[in-house]
């Protein structure tokens, strides 16, 4: 596994710090470096903080991951910065989130860089609904992107924004408005994303230990949520890697024309 990084001293001490033999690093340090190592070689992974970059520079990087073979995986501190940068690179190509400051466990990084393979059920998920999330006042696009790239995941809809606390009603008002069916939904949706990724991650393959660390009250409810939006138990999603037609109803579950 090949990993070319342009990001921060500290995000690329967290990537070795989860590395295994069978991971081998490189770092750029331009985008005009960036550019042209990711031409000329060939990568497993791009590990890239997207505020570095212009968004004219971001937009231009992200489309050559949709024609390559590499994965990408945006790393960053938590910020509306951050996030915003985020949604702009996952419009252009599928792109998963992992943000450095807010889970300080090397585990879930080590999660996010084996679930990239090919792709991850959240970075999937996150480019099926980037144009909606693009449409969000600022600081409810970032609590949205935040649920991409963090845990642990609110509990209840009313924790996705705590700080100032906002009105389930407006939640679900901001969320219709940009093309979301609700909160409710959105907060499943990526629960149980997150849940796929962790379980097709894990050595152990334990659905109860996935439950837990994805936020639901038993491995009976998260059969529960992966049957009824993904119509597949945990043990077979376990083993199925995600795509666009596997995850196709929880998208129309998600957005509000997405069956049109």
């Amino acid at each position: 596994m090949r990993v070319l990084v342009m990001a921060s001293d500290r995000v690329r001490q967290a990537l070795a710090d989860v590395a295994g033999p069978e991971i081998s690093f490189a770092h750029v340090t331009t985008v005009e470096m960036l550019k042209r190592v990711l031409q000329s070689e060939a990568w497993t992974v791009l590990a890239l903080d997207p505020t570095l970059l212009r968004d004219e520079e971001l937009e231009s990087v992200a489309a050559l991951g949709r024609e390559a073979t590499y994965s990408l995986l945006l790393c960053a501190p938590f910020s509306r910065a951050s996030a915003r940068c985020a949604v702009i690179a996952a419009r252009h190509a599928v792109a998963d989130v992992f943000f450095t400051d807010v889970d300080s466990e090397p585990q879930l990084l080590a999660l996010k860089l084996r679930a990239l393979r090919p792709h991850s059920a959240c970075g999937l998920l996150l480019h099926s609904v980037s144009q909606q999330v693009g449409a969000l006042p600022p600081a409810m696009l970032s609590a949205i992107m935040r649920l991409f790239g963090a845990l642990p995941l609110p509990s209840t809809v009313s924790e996705i924004i705590s700080v100032p606390r906002t009105p389930r009603r407006t939640l679900d008002r901001q969320l219709h408005s940009a093309g979301f069916r609700s909160a409710k939904v959105l907060l499943e949706a990526v629960r149980v994303t997150w849940a796929w990724d962790s379980l097709r991650s894990q050595e152990t393959r334990s659905i109860s230990h996935v439950a837990f660390r994805c936020g639901y009250s038993s491995a009976h409810e998260l059969w529960v949520h992966t049957r009824r939006l993904l119509a597949r138990p945990p043990s077979l999603l376990a083993r199925t890697a995600p795509s666009v037609t596997v995850l196709a109803p929880l998208v129309a579950h998600v957005i509000l024309d997405a069956a049109r």
